[in-house]
């Protein structure tokens, strides 16, 4: 009699995790874009959109998040949140990581770049699900590149010095 019971529980484990998946699928999540939306004397805001898309029949609850942010290989930001969002069922929602970096740690990127237009980035993350079988962290693991705004590029300034002067000698 033992032995019959000890099989079911175990046919029982082998079936349930594939039920599970079953139920769930983990959403998939894209990155939409990274801009700089700020820079003043202190830092700079980086902006990171992703977007998340839930293929399930039911919404999901986002309960937090982490992440770690490089430029250039170099570790620059990290953060969290417990913020809640709700990512409601087979559509797509939209969230936003902010990262802020002091003046002088981009201002060490921005030397060490050639093209500012190409800057290469890092971002790990975590989101924390609220999900039907219980509690799922989905990775996000996403590299690109992104561009340093005209307005905010050393030679900017320069360019409209020199415009400035020349328009004074005519």
């Amino acid at each position: 009699m033992n032995k019959v019971i000890t099989c079911m529980l175990l046919a029982a484990l082998t079936v349930l995790p594939a039920g599970c998946s079953v139920i769930f699928k983990t959403p998939q999540v894209s990155l939409k874009q990274t801009e700089i939306k700020k820079v003043d004397r202190d830092g700079v805001d980086i902006e990171c959109r992703l977007a998340i898309s839930n293929q399930n029949p039911f919404d999901l609850s986002m309960l937090s998040y982490r992440y770690d942010l490089k430029l250039a290989a170099r570790p620059f930001a990290s953060g969290s949140s417990v913020e809640k969002l709700i990512i409601p069922s087979g559509k797509e929602t939209v969230m936003t990581l902010p990262a802020r970096i002091k003046f002088d740690d981009f201002i060490e990127v921005v030397k060490a770049q050639p093209d500012l237009g190409r800057i290469p980035y890092q971002l790990n993350a975590t989101l924390k699900m609220d999900t039907p079988v219980g509690t799922v962290d989905v990775p996000v693991e996403k590299e690109d590149t992104f561009a340093v705004p005209e307005k905010y590029r050393p030679d900017y300034y320069i360019k409209k010095l020199r415009n400035l002067f020349s328009l004074s000698r005519d």
